[in-house]
């Protein structure tokens, strides 16, 4: 349920341990949680719980979407995990694409154990303005979701996930990010993937290293993928 009434659909599967982990899953623009699903396996085979959260106005959810309206989303996954008792010691955030400005948000104001940004942008307005430079972007969104204004006052660890060929968010943004997120954070950029590729290419690997090592359990079996710049942790 969120703050201004509504009553979202969404999917659950409680981790493996009751005492493990949960990912907050804040998905991208295109299509809805069905879309997904092929997500499920990957991130549950971790012993991760997951919440993949469906915004209002997607997937026959009621409501249209804002930028105000999804932040209430996203807020009330969050509060639906603490109900279910999962404490900020136990939710991972995970933001895929326009989802990573839901993820900056929510824990700019709400403690996580961590951040996991996959293909970020450092705000919707920079976006259109590299694809539509003579035009006043800045001033006609509505809708900016100002990730990189943002960035710098999470008090969570942050791990940004790029590909080196996205078409849609450039790989600069994510780079631009990484630089302005606080310590402790970690960028992997793959060279071979592109705006939605990155779980086929290792990313679900690359952020159950980056959890385990704030667990000092860092295990030597998963391996980091290789990377276009080198990984600041």
């Amino acid at each position: 349920e969120t703050a201004d009434g509504l009553t979202l659909r969404a999917w659950f599967v409680p981790p493996a341990d009751p005492g493990g982990l949960v990912v907050l899953y804040l998905h991208g623009n295109s299509g809805h949680i069905g879309h997904r699903a092929w997500r499920i396996g990957p991130m549950t085979a971790r012993g991760w719980g997951l919440l993949m959260l469906e915004y209002r106005g997607y997937g026959g959810n009621p409501g249209a979407p804002s930028e105000a309206g999804l932040r209430r989303d996203a807020l009330g996954g969050l509060e639906a995990l603490r109900r279910l008792g999962f404490g900020s010691e136990r939710v991972l955030l995970w933001g895929e694409s326009l989802g990573t400005g839901l993820a900056v948000g929510l824990a700019v104001d709400h403690a996580v154990l961590a951040v996991l940004l996959e293909a970020p942008y450092t705000s919707l307005a920079a976006i259109a303005r590299s694809r539509y430079p003579f035009a006043p972007v800045g001033l006609l969104m509505r809708d900016p979701f100002d990730s990189l204004g943002r960035i710098g006052r999470i008090q969570a660890p942050v791990l940004i996930m790029h590909g080196a060929r996205d078409r849609i968010v450039p790989v600069a943004m994510g780079r631009t990010l990484h630089g302005a997120a606080p310590e402790v954070k970690q960028l992997w950029i793959c060279d071979q993937a592109d705006h939605d590729d990155l779980v086929d290419h290792g990313a679900v690997d690359v952020a159950a290293a980056f959890v385990a090592r704030l667990a000092g359990q860092d295990r030597p079996g998963i391996a980091m993928r290789p990377t276009a710049a080198p990984n600041d942790a």
